[in-house]
């Protein structure tokens, strides 16, 4: 005859008595002292603890079976290991870098209707002093520079590179774009003066 698993065993038929019967609360100070030795805070002591002393009862997580471990203290510890093993691995995919940067993104607090709005104004400015500067460029390779260091492409050899031309070509077109985006920001501060003057008329 095939003898049956250990872990397949059934439990007690007086289950319920033999619980009931055990030193929950001895239990429950030894396994919260060796979680605090772990590190954990008071709170996260005695939350774990109760999550193992939970475990050992429920069928559907780690039960206790006399059967199979005569020795409840035992049996709690090893649902106690593998609770902090989880902690542990938790703990490095919450203070990943990139796992941060996401919660920290998800739980920022909602824009407010002001803050909103002032995003959308300082995007319309931008765009203003884009278009102004273009205006203001002679177009060929100065316009050329513009549009790739708008494109994150701001490096001069690398422009160089791209536009395939001397690298004192690039440089001279590099300080006509700068006159050209102090002209534009100029331009723009001088149509938010004038509107302001024109809000003012009542």
């Amino acid at each position: 005859m095939t003898e049956r698993p250990a872990a397949h065993l059934p439990f007690p038929p007086d289950f319920d008595r033999v619980l009931r019967a055990q030193d929950w609360e001895g239990l429950r100070k030894r396994l919260y002292a060796i979680a605090k030795w772990r590190k954990l805070s008071s709170f996260q002591a005695s939350e774990i603890v109760d999550a193992v002393i939970v475990d050992c009862c429920d069928p559907n997580a780690s039960p206790w079976n006399p059967n199979v471990e005569p020795d409840l203290v035992r049996h709690a510890l090893r649902v106690l290991g593998n609770r902090l093993s989880d902690e542990r691995r938790k703990d490095l995919v919450r203070s990943d870098p990139r796992n941060v940067a996401v919660v920290s993104e998800l739980t920022a607090p909602p824009a407010t209707p002001d803050q909103l709005l002032e995003d959308v104004e300082k995007r319309a400015r931008d765009d203003r002093v884009i278009e102004l500067t273009r205006a203001h460029l002679s177009g060929g390779v100065d316009a050329q520079v513009f549009d790739l260091s708008l494109d994150g492409i701001d490096g001069a050899a690398e422009q160089a590179t791209r536009l395939q031309l001397p690298i004192d070509d690039i440089r001279r077109a590099r300080k006509r774009v700068k006159y050209a985006i102090r002209a534009a920001i100029d331009d723009e501060a001088s149509l938010w003066t004038n509107a302001s003057d024109l809000l003012k008329i009542s």
